[in-house]
Protein backbone atom coordinates (compact mmCIF):
# COMPACT_ATOMS: atom_id res chain seq x y z
CA UNK A 1 0.00 0.00 0.00
CA UNK A 2 1.56 3.36 -1.03
CA UNK A 3 2.37 5.93 1.63
CA UNK A 4 0.08 8.90 2.01
CA UNK A 5 1.72 12.14 0.84
CA UNK A 6 3.00 14.23 3.71
CA UNK A 7 0.72 17.15 4.54
CA UNK A 8 2.32 20.43 3.49
CA UNK A 9 2.25 23.51 5.71
CA UNK A 10 1.37 26.86 4.15
CA UNK A 11 3.91 28.49 6.50
CA UNK A 12 6.59 25.82 5.89
CA UNK A 13 6.66 25.32 9.67
CA UNK A 14 6.53 21.79 11.03
CA UNK A 15 6.66 19.99 14.35
CA UNK A 16 8.66 16.84 13.64
CA UNK A 17 9.16 13.77 15.79
CA UNK A 18 10.43 10.21 15.52
CA UNK A 19 10.95 7.42 18.04
CA UNK A 20 13.09 4.34 18.40
CA UNK A 21 11.95 1.07 16.89
CA UNK A 22 9.87 -0.93 19.39
CA UNK A 23 10.01 2.10 21.73
CA UNK A 24 13.73 1.48 22.26
CA UNK A 25 15.71 4.04 24.23
CA UNK A 26 17.98 5.02 21.35
CA UNK A 27 19.11 8.19 23.18
CA UNK A 28 19.56 6.60 26.59
CA UNK A 29 23.05 8.00 27.13
CA UNK A 30 24.05 11.65 27.24
CA UNK A 31 26.74 11.09 24.63
CA UNK A 32 24.10 9.63 22.29
CA UNK A 33 21.95 12.74 22.69
CA UNK A 34 25.01 14.92 22.12
CA UNK A 35 25.93 12.93 19.02
CA UNK A 36 22.46 13.39 17.55
CA UNK A 37 22.65 17.15 18.16
CA UNK A 38 26.06 17.26 16.49
CA UNK A 39 24.69 15.39 13.48
CA UNK A 40 21.92 17.98 13.21
CA UNK A 41 24.54 20.73 13.28
CA UNK A 42 26.59 19.00 10.59
CA UNK A 43 23.68 19.17 8.14
CA UNK A 44 22.27 22.58 9.07
CA UNK A 45 24.06 24.51 6.33
CA UNK A 46 23.42 21.92 3.62
CA UNK A 47 19.68 22.54 3.52
CA UNK A 48 17.31 25.48 3.37
CA UNK A 49 16.00 25.01 6.89
CA UNK A 50 15.64 26.93 10.15
CA UNK A 51 15.27 25.20 13.52
CA UNK A 52 13.37 27.05 16.27
CA UNK A 53 13.08 24.38 18.96
CA UNK A 54 14.24 20.85 19.74
CA UNK A 55 14.36 18.33 22.54
CA UNK A 56 16.10 14.96 22.62
CA UNK A 57 14.39 12.48 24.94
CA UNK A 58 15.45 8.93 25.77
CA UNK A 59 13.45 7.16 23.04
CA UNK A 60 12.32 9.98 20.73
CA UNK A 61 12.95 13.59 19.76
CA UNK A 62 11.04 16.74 18.80
CA UNK A 63 12.08 19.47 16.35
CA UNK A 64 10.24 22.67 15.41
CA UNK A 65 11.55 23.50 11.94
CA UNK A 66 10.87 25.77 8.98
CA UNK A 67 11.64 24.24 5.59
CA UNK A 68 10.20 23.59 2.13
CA UNK A 69 8.69 20.10 2.19
CA UNK A 70 11.38 18.62 -0.09
CA UNK A 71 14.18 20.09 2.04
CA UNK A 72 12.52 18.84 5.22
CA UNK A 73 12.36 15.28 3.88
CA UNK A 74 15.98 15.32 2.68
CA UNK A 75 17.30 16.83 5.91
CA UNK A 76 15.44 14.37 8.10
CA UNK A 77 16.45 11.40 5.94
CA UNK A 78 20.11 12.33 6.34
CA UNK A 79 20.19 12.97 10.08
CA UNK A 80 18.22 9.79 10.82
CA UNK A 81 20.40 7.69 8.52
CA UNK A 82 23.69 9.00 9.93
CA UNK A 83 22.53 8.53 13.52
CA UNK A 84 21.31 5.01 12.75
CA UNK A 85 24.78 4.10 11.43
CA UNK A 86 26.40 5.57 14.55
CA UNK A 87 23.97 3.80 16.88
CA UNK A 88 24.33 0.41 15.17
CA UNK A 89 28.11 0.60 15.19
CA UNK A 90 28.19 1.71 18.81
CA UNK A 91 25.93 -1.12 19.97
CA UNK A 92 27.26 -3.77 17.55
CA UNK A 93 23.88 -4.34 15.94
CA UNK A 94 22.25 -4.19 12.52
CA UNK A 95 18.78 -3.23 11.34
CA UNK A 96 16.40 -0.34 11.71
CA UNK A 97 16.85 2.14 14.55
CA UNK A 98 13.84 4.44 14.05
CA UNK A 99 10.21 3.37 13.93
CA UNK A 100 9.26 4.05 10.33
CA UNK A 101 9.39 7.47 8.71
CA UNK A 102 9.33 10.60 10.82
CA UNK A 103 6.00 12.19 11.75
CA UNK A 104 5.22 15.83 11.04
CA UNK A 105 2.55 18.28 12.17
CA UNK A 106 1.83 21.51 10.28
CA UNK A 107 2.19 24.75 12.23
CA UNK A 108 -0.15 27.24 10.55
CA UNK A 109 -0.33 30.20 12.95
CA UNK A 110 1.65 32.13 15.55
CA UNK A 111 -0.30 30.82 18.53
CA UNK A 112 0.34 27.22 17.54
CA UNK A 113 4.02 28.02 16.98
CA UNK A 114 4.59 29.32 20.50
CA UNK A 115 2.47 26.63 22.14
CA UNK A 116 4.41 23.97 20.25
CA UNK A 117 7.73 25.50 21.24
CA UNK A 118 6.65 25.42 24.90
CA UNK A 119 5.38 21.84 24.59
CA UNK A 120 8.72 20.70 23.18
CA UNK A 121 10.66 22.37 25.98
CA UNK A 122 8.43 20.88 28.69
CA UNK A 123 8.85 17.27 27.52
CA UNK A 124 11.63 16.35 29.99
CA UNK A 125 9.67 17.75 32.94
CA UNK A 126 6.51 15.86 32.00
CA UNK A 127 8.55 12.68 31.63
CA UNK A 128 10.12 13.24 35.09
CA UNK A 129 13.59 13.45 33.58
CA UNK A 130 14.20 16.71 35.43
CA UNK A 131 12.41 19.07 37.83
CA UNK A 132 13.09 22.18 35.78
CA UNK A 133 13.56 22.73 32.04
CA UNK A 134 16.51 24.96 32.91
CA UNK A 135 18.33 21.87 34.17
CA UNK A 136 17.88 19.82 31.01
CA UNK A 137 20.85 20.15 28.63
CA UNK A 138 19.44 18.56 25.49
CA UNK A 139 16.71 20.98 24.51
CA UNK A 140 16.66 24.39 22.85
CA UNK A 141 15.50 26.04 26.06
CA UNK A 142 19.15 25.96 27.10
CA UNK A 143 20.10 27.79 23.91
CA UNK A 144 17.53 30.51 24.44
CA UNK A 145 18.67 31.29 27.99
CA UNK A 146 22.40 30.65 27.57
CA UNK A 147 24.95 33.35 26.72
CA UNK A 148 26.82 30.73 24.66
CA UNK A 149 24.14 28.83 22.70
CA UNK A 150 24.84 25.37 21.27
CA UNK A 151 24.40 26.63 17.72
CA UNK A 152 21.35 24.79 16.37
CA UNK A 153 18.69 27.47 16.81
CA UNK A 154 18.52 29.82 13.83
CA UNK A 155 19.26 33.48 14.57
CA UNK A 156 15.70 34.34 13.52
CA UNK A 157 14.51 32.23 16.44
CA UNK A 158 16.24 34.54 18.91
CA UNK A 159 14.66 37.53 17.16
CA UNK A 160 11.21 35.96 17.40
CA UNK A 161 11.61 35.31 21.12
CA UNK A 162 13.01 38.79 21.75
CA UNK A 163 10.10 40.42 19.91
CA UNK A 164 7.47 38.24 21.59
CA UNK A 165 8.69 38.47 25.21
CA UNK A 166 9.65 41.53 27.21
CA UNK A 167 12.41 39.72 29.06
CA UNK A 168 13.97 36.34 29.72
CA UNK A 169 11.82 36.08 32.84
CA UNK A 170 8.66 36.52 30.77
CA UNK A 171 9.91 33.80 28.41
CA UNK A 172 10.43 31.47 31.38
CA UNK A 173 7.02 32.36 32.82
CA UNK A 174 5.39 31.50 29.49
CA UNK A 175 6.50 27.91 30.04
CA UNK A 176 4.23 27.67 33.10
CA UNK A 177 1.06 28.27 31.06
CA UNK A 178 -1.21 25.52 29.68
CA UNK A 179 -2.96 25.07 26.36
CA UNK A 180 -5.91 23.20 24.88
CA UNK A 181 -3.93 22.11 21.82
CA UNK A 182 -2.64 18.59 21.17
CA UNK A 183 0.82 18.00 19.69
CA UNK A 184 2.22 14.92 17.98
CA UNK A 185 4.15 12.69 20.34
CA UNK A 186 4.31 9.08 21.42
CA UNK A 187 0.76 7.64 21.23
CA UNK A 188 0.52 7.28 25.00
CA UNK A 189 1.62 10.89 25.46
CA UNK A 190 -0.93 12.15 22.96
CA UNK A 191 -3.60 10.27 24.90
CA UNK A 192 -2.48 11.94 28.12
CA UNK A 193 -2.59 15.35 26.44
CA UNK A 194 -6.20 14.75 25.45
CA UNK A 195 -7.02 13.41 28.90
CA UNK A 196 -5.67 16.55 30.56
CA UNK A 197 -7.67 18.84 28.28
CA UNK A 198 -10.79 16.68 28.65
CA UNK A 199 -10.43 16.97 32.44
CA UNK A 200 -10.64 20.74 32.05
CA UNK A 201 -13.77 20.33 29.92
CA UNK A 202 -15.26 18.21 32.70
CA UNK A 203 -14.43 20.89 35.28
CA UNK A 204 -16.22 23.49 33.16
CA UNK A 205 -19.23 21.18 32.78
CA UNK A 206 -19.27 20.58 36.53
CA UNK A 207 -19.29 24.32 37.23
CA UNK A 208 -22.09 24.89 34.74
CA UNK A 209 -24.33 22.06 35.99
CA UNK A 210 -23.34 22.40 39.64
CA UNK A 211 -23.07 18.65 40.17
CA UNK A 212 -20.01 16.53 41.08
CA UNK A 213 -17.80 15.45 38.22
CA UNK A 214 -18.16 11.77 39.12
CA UNK A 215 -21.95 12.09 38.84
CA UNK A 216 -21.60 13.58 35.36
CA UNK A 217 -19.68 10.48 34.35
CA UNK A 218 -22.16 8.11 36.03
CA UNK A 219 -25.47 9.49 34.77
CA UNK A 220 -26.23 8.26 31.25
CA UNK A 221 -27.56 11.59 29.97
CA UNK A 222 -24.66 13.77 31.15
CA UNK A 223 -22.12 11.06 30.30
CA UNK A 224 -23.36 10.97 26.71
CA UNK A 225 -23.20 14.75 26.45
CA UNK A 226 -19.64 14.68 27.78
CA UNK A 227 -18.60 11.95 25.33
CA UNK A 228 -19.98 14.01 22.45
CA UNK A 229 -18.13 17.05 23.74
CA UNK A 230 -14.81 15.19 23.78
CA UNK A 231 -15.42 13.68 20.35
CA UNK A 232 -16.23 17.05 18.77
CA UNK A 233 -13.45 18.93 20.54
CA UNK A 234 -10.68 16.59 19.38
CA UNK A 235 -12.34 15.40 16.14
CA UNK A 236 -11.92 11.78 17.18
CA UNK A 237 -14.15 8.70 17.16
CA UNK A 238 -16.76 8.05 19.85
CA UNK A 239 -14.79 4.98 20.95
CA UNK A 240 -11.68 7.13 21.51
CA UNK A 241 -13.75 9.69 23.40
CA UNK A 242 -15.15 6.98 25.66
CA UNK A 243 -11.63 5.70 26.35
CA UNK A 244 -10.57 9.16 27.51
CA UNK A 245 -13.68 9.51 29.66
CA UNK A 246 -13.03 6.13 31.29
CA UNK A 247 -9.44 7.12 32.12
CA UNK A 248 -10.68 10.29 33.77
CA UNK A 249 -13.30 8.38 35.75
CA UNK A 250 -10.71 5.87 36.97
CA UNK A 251 -8.49 8.73 38.09
CA UNK A 252 -11.33 10.38 40.01
CA UNK A 253 -12.17 7.09 41.71
CA UNK A 254 -8.54 6.57 42.68
CA UNK A 255 -8.53 10.02 44.25
CA UNK A 256 -11.50 9.00 46.38
CA UNK A 257 -14.07 11.05 44.53
CA UNK A 258 -16.17 8.05 43.52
Amino acid sequence: MPRKPRQESSTELYHVTSRGLNKSAIFAQNRERSRFLNIIMEFLNEYNIMIFAYCIMSNHFHILIKAPIEELSAFMANILAVYAIYYNQKHHRIGYVFDGRFRSQCIEDESYFFNCLRYIHLNPVKANMCHSIEKYHYSSFQEYISPTPFGIINSKGFEIIKNRFESLEHFKEFHTFSTDKVFIDLPEDELMQRKSIASNLLDNMQDKLNIPAIDILDYIHTRNIYDEMIKDFFHISMKQAQTIRQLIKEELEQKGQG
